[in-house]
């Protein structure tokens, strides 16, 4: 009897122990349980420290330095000049000027409109008459902006790879914020979460853009990138608090890029990707 009775206390014993053992890496009511394991050898799929992070749950968990990038649109992802310079030169037809080229007006774009316009109408010019020069212009433009407008070589597979790969896109620029959201949704289709032009209100380099498309998109200065072609991309970026890349072929000329300092400059799409994004 009494060796029954030991051997069933053995027994009981090893079996507690075995269930001890297990209950460090098993789920325990529904729940992996806690041990100073920390759940690291379970392979119960249900326990969080069995399973890797994918880069769907966690951008920067998966090794990426951004989670959105953000462009310019003008010499950046289009060439607008050929359809600006027409627009400019209906302007300067009306006010007895001869046409300029698109080499003068390139020069002069990025920093809006009226900006240009001014540049391009007599000095002197009252207020009246450039309001209505003005309105001759969007009036032109709305109608003629996508006659010889293209997409640059290589900017739409590249929307395409970062919408693929989980990035947040915007395009921030200082064309007119109406006509820029034609303009993105029709070289650009379903590629844009976000597009904000100029307004009454601000143009860049203000930062009060770049907040706008962030808070729009849910995202912080140092998880944006933002592509641009001209000094005025340059301030927007600094003042923004967000890494910067410029692009060579766009409204200005390399040596005036290298000109604004350390900044990651780019002759092709694939270098954002190749080393801008690393």
């Amino acid at each position: 009897m009494g060796t029954i009775i030991a051997t069933v206390i053995v027994l009981a014993a090893v079996g507690l122990a075995f269930i001890w053992t297990r209950s460090g890496n098993r789920k325990v009511g529904g729940k992996c349980s806690q041990n100073e394991g920390g759940c690291a050898s379970c392979d119960d799929t249900s326990c969080i420290a069995s399973r890797a992070v994918s880069k769907e749950d966690d951008t920067f968990a998966s090794g990426k330095r951004y989670e959105a990038v953000f462009f310019d649109l003008d010499g950046t992802l289009l060439d607008t000049s050929l359809d600006l310079t027409a627009a400019v030169n209906v302007v300067r037809t009306h006010a007895g000027l001869e046409s300029t080229d698109p080499e003068r007006v390139m020069s002069e774009l990025g920093r809006g409109v009226i900006n240009l316009l001014y540049k391009f109408l007599p000095e002197g010019v009252s207020e009246e008459e450039f309001e209505g020069y003005y309105e001759e212009f969007r009036s032109y433009y709305r109608e003629h902006a996508q006659d010889k407008t293209f997409a640059y070589e290589g900017m739409r597979p590249l929307l395409e790879s970062l919408k693929n790969a989980g990035y947040k896109i915007a395009v921030i620029t200082n064309k007119n914020d109406e006509i820029a959201k034609v303009l993105t949704k029709a070289y650009f289709p379903g590629l844009v979460d976000f597009t904000l032009g100029r307004t009454k209100l601000f143009k860049k380099p203000d930062p009060a853009m770049m907040r706008m498309a962030m808070s729009e998109l849910e995202t912080e200065p140092e998880k944006v990138l933002y592509v641009g072609d001209s000094e005025v991309d340059h301030k927007f970026a600094a003042d923004s608090g967000t890494d910067l890349v410029l692009v060579s072929w766009g409204f200005r000329k390399r040596s005036e890029l290298e000109e604004l300092g350390s900044v990651c400059i780019v002759d092709d799409a694939q270098g954002i990707l190749d080393q801008c994004m690393g």
